[in-house]
């Protein structure tokens, strides 16, 4: 009551310091969000042994031994909701397990796996199957797995990968419950959290579709039916994805920099400087925010990328040479250029500048002349057909 009287607030100086410390943990985790959640199916997502109980014994429902199975099915899909990847991992016979989850009137069906194993491969090997499907890192990945056995091999072989055992008491639940959400956790759930998981669904449907048509060395024609289109912005530091994109991204990435909110702003208000992003829909659905270019113009008409990012989810499409064709026009410039620095992981941004022939010198620098830009955007464009227009109409 004195502290309220006093001050209008029932907390000590000394609680509301760590009440608010507490809550800026909440909003802005210190770790950086993981993409994808592989659980194991027996003891894990159900009680019993598919293989050799049958889907009529195993226990998934809201009471008796299924009750936390249950509970911790519906936290995953609150977490598919926030924009993880759900995948399944099993040492079963896939016959076995597939129907199941027609059958059953679980909370999760088949089609919230944006990936899934059902075989007797070592799990390590299969984690790296998955991981290369969804086209993320493995240490994006968390693994949950009943098996101390399972769970030591992976930590031998993959210890990239989190691993978690799954919890044999209540207590032990809600443990697991709360090092998921601070794995997975996101103070703002976003639409490009929401495109993410829309996004993996399709994944299998964009596959086919490609299927259908042969692939050529070098040439993007199989998606020409898949109706791309880019819609690029030029004034896209406003946007919050913007920076999320630049600070999660680790294939598709030119430095592994990561930048705070102050390094940001300091960013957007030196001279010259740009940020422009794109965003791309397919027949299938939309992929959300895929693309960010940051830089800064210099005097002698050449555009300087401090950074280039482009999701994993848009791998493979032309995107990133199509955005830099638009920069160089929007911006009239002769050329791009930039810094490259190895990480171990961006493998992939380095092709796209080896592929685009660009100019290399000795600290890393490299620059791209615009007419090498526009041959290998006309030539996506000539592939794909893909449309280009700008945000603002």
């Amino acid at each position: 009551m004195r502290d309220w009287l006093g001050a209008g607030c029932p907390l000590t100086v000394e609680e509301s310091e760590r009440a608010a410390r507490r809550a800026v943990e909440l909003m802005y985790p210190p770790g950086e969000r993981k993409k994808a959640l592989v659980v194991d199916l027996d003891g894990t997502l159900w009680h019993g042994v598919i293989g050799e109980d049958g889907p009529e014994r195993i226990a998934y429902g809201p009471e008796g031994l299924g009750f936390p199975f249950h509970v911790f099915q519906k936290f995953l899909l609150k977490l598919k909701k926030e924009g993880a990847l759900l995948a399944f991992c099993t040492k079963n016979n896939a016959a076995d397990v597939v129907p199941v989850f027609d059958k059953l009137q679980m909370p999760l069906s088949i089609a919230d796996f944006a990936a899934y194993r059902c075989n007797w491969e070592p799990k390590p090997d299969n984690l790296r199957a998955i991981a290369a499907e969804l086209n993320i890192g493995l240490d994006s990945l968390v693994c949950v797995d009943d098996s101390p056995a399972e769970l030591a091999l992976m930590a031998n072989v993959l210890p990239e990968v989190r691993a978690l055992q799954t919890p044999r008491s209540s207590q032990g639940w809600l443990q697991l419950f709360e090092a998921l959400q601070g794995l997975f956790a996101t103070w703002r759930v976003s639409e490009e959290d929401r495109a993410r998981t829309d996004s993996a669904a399709h994944a299998k449907s964009r596959a086919a579709a490609g299927a259908a048509t042969p692939v050529e060395p070098g040439s993007l024609r199989h998606l020409r039916g898949f109706d791309l289109e880019l819609t690029v912005r030029h004034d896209a530091f406003g946007d919050p994805r913007s920076l999320e994109l630049v600070n999660k991204t680790n294939q598709f990435n030119l430095t592994g920099e990561r930048w705070s909110a102050s390094d940001w702003l300091r960013t957007q208000q030196a001279p010259g400087a740009f940020c422009v992003s794109a965003r791309l829909r397919d027949r299938f659905g939309d992929f959300g925010t895929i693309l960010v270019l940051v830089g800064s113009m210099r005097p002698e008409r050449c555009a300087e990328l401090q950074q280039i990012v482009l999701s994993c989810r848009a791998f493979g499409r032309g995107v990133e040479a199509v955005a830099l064709d638009w920069l160089c026009r929007w911006a009239d410039v002769g050329c791009v250029s930039g810094r490259f620095v190895d990480t171990g992981k961006n493998a992939p941004a380095a092709k796209f500048l080896r592929d685009l022939k660009c100019e290399w010198t000795g600290d890393g620098s490299w620059r791209l002349t615009r007419p090498l830009i526009q041959a290998s955007a006309k030539a996506v464009l000539d592939d794909t057909g893909m449309r280009v227009r700008s945000s603002d109409g």
